[in-house]
């Protein structure tokens, strides 16, 4: 992604974080929840979203979190290179320096990739 997206667009954005960075990054402060999620409709992307696994928003704050390689959840950046990123998209693929991605791979973009529980085991 580094090569073919992020400095293509000239987008000041990293998937992990190179130890050079680390002082860039503020802390991920964790949310609190005013109210009882399980009195949401379960067949709402909001309760699916406040009722999935637990997660510590702490771990986000680790060297190992900010380390690793995780396209779904470990993007480092700010507004603007985001929308350097996604823009591309939205116009069909037309990018200052050509057709970034493919039309075909657009499509992709808004096809479910997943559906259910991830049934592999946790390390």
């Amino acid at each position: 992604m580094h090569q073919h997206i992020v400095q293509l667009l000239g987008a000041d954005f990293q998937i992990g974080l190179r130890d050079a960075d680390a002082e860039r990054v503020v802390d991920v402060i964790a949310p609190t929840l005013d109210f009882d999620p399980s009195r949401l409709d379960h067949d709402t992307a909001a309760y699916r979203t406040f009722t999935g696994p637990s997660f510590d928003a702490g771990a986000a704050n680790t060297t190992a979190w900010g380390a690793a390689d995780l396209g779904a959840a470990n993007g480092h950046g700010n507004a603007l290179s985001v929308a350097a990123i996604f823009a591309p998209i939205a116009r069909a693929g037309a990018a200052a320096h050509g057709q970034l991605p493919r039309p075909d791979t657009i499509g992709l973009v808004f096809d479910e990739q997943s559906n259910g529980v991830n049934l592999a085991p946790c390390p």
